[in-house]
């Protein structure tokens, strides 16, 4: 015969129909969250509408974009930028996604597929392995291997992963801080393709 187990005191009693409707708030605003962020704009889907990232991101990607790092930091080098390109020379008024690669005040050069930063060999991977770095014909920015720019204040350099196939900053020079909105991290769709994204 097993003992018979004392009643709940009061006290503990208490402390579980409080824990109850703690949990389901919680539980409501994390679900919630997503809806806020959304609301507010800093959490926003994109769907990606050709290759110029690729292999990173994929033409037909559906993926998310955030602005809540940036309440807190700038963008940083490598970051999978979504920016305005209103009131840059020869676009038009869209968003683009490309990955920084000059911060402000950086001198930048192209050489043997690889960026120089100040002098200094810089390298960028992507799902494929390490991207390789040309010049695109017509282009006024980072023509020639002797070509040297200086990224100006308050405005970063962006490159496409898919180097001969992206209309990048080689093209059409800098991204003013102003213009960016959010970083690219997450890929919801095709489910084969979900995942972090860098």
């Amino acid at each position: 015969m097993s003992e018979a187990k004392p009643p709940p005191t009061p006290a503990a009693h208490g402390r579980k129909r409080r824990f109850g409707p703690i949990l389901i708030w919680t539980l409501v605003a994390l679900g919630s969250l997503p809806f806020i962020l959304r609301l507010t704009g800093m959490l926003r889907p994109f769907s990606i509408p050709n290759s110029s990232m690729a292999p990173t991101i994929a033409a037909g990607d559906h993926v998310l974009m955030e602005d809540f790092s940036y309440q807190s930091r700038g963008p940083r080098r490598g970051d999978l930028v979504v920016f305005k390109t209103d009131g840059i020379s020869g676009l038009p008024g869209t968003l683009w996604v490309k990955r920084i690669v000059g911060l402000p005040g950086n001198k930048l050069r192209i050489a043997d597929g690889t960026v120089f930063i100040n002098g200094v060999p810089t390298t960028f991977s992507s799902s494929s392995g390490l991207i390789h770095y040309g010049f695109l014909p017509g282009c006024n920015f980072l023509s020639s291997s002797n070509s040297v720019i200086e990224v100006p204040a308050e405005s970063y350099f962006v490159l496409g992963d898919n180097s001969t196939n992206s209309w990048d900053s080689r093209c059409w020079g800098f991204v003013p801080r102003e213009n960016i909105i959010g970083r690219i991290n997450l890929c919801y769709w095709p489910p084969s393709r979900c995942g972090v994204v860098r």
